[in-house]
């Protein structure tokens, strides 16, 4: 673990997104596409979102932009920092980012009445903040400059959950085009 910590922290900032990105997306396609095919179709709500995603300029701004931006100061920035008031040890660190993974799950989760479905979207994104709230407490402490490192830790955030965002409507639409 600690090798790929390491690893991950020489890493250029594209090249930590696109590892970052990448093969968490390719599991939460394979997932989605088991679920959606085998156990139960998905429910409207989440057919809703991923049509106006594809459908409206708003709906791409918003979750391309605007959502990316705003999880990203409240999950990463206004809950990490919180329980950072408290301590820097490595032990908080881990307790701040298992916190607002679970609260990022937990609001994704209220996503759709659809218990199954609200499972997936719940574990999906909890898992996916892991990797957010890891982005953003590496990039953090790669400063001695706090402010450097809180805009650093927000740009790397921001543009892996953008990327996310974006890599995922442009699937679903070659998905549903084909």
């Amino acid at each position: 673990m600690k090798k790929l910590h390491e690893y991950l922290k020489k890493l250029c900032i594209p090249k930590f997104v696109a590892v970052a990105i990448i093969p968490q997306l390719i599991l939460y396609f394979i997932v989605y596409y088991t679920i959606d095919g085998c156990i139960r179709k998905a429910p409207y709500e989440v057919m809703y979102s991923n049509k106006l995603l594809n459908s409206s300029l708003y709906g791409a701004y918003w979750s391309i932009i605007e959502a990316p931006f705003r999880e990203t100061l409240i999950f990463q920035v206004i809950i990490i920092h919180i329980i950072l008031l408290y301590s820097d040890s490595k032990k908080n660190q881990i307790t701040a980012a298992a916190l607002s993974s679970i609260i990022f799950g937990g609001v994704h989760f209220l996503q759709t009445t659809d218990f199954i479905w609200a499972c997936f979207w719940g574990i999906r994104t909890g898992i996916f903040g892991l990797i957010l709230n890891y982005a953003y407490i590496m990039n953090y402490y790669k400063f001695k400059n706090k402010f450097k490192g809180i805009a650093t830790g927000i740009l790397v955030v921001f543009l892996i959950h953008s990327g996310n965002n974006l890599l995922s409507a442009i699937f679903l639409k070659i998905i549903n085009i084909i």
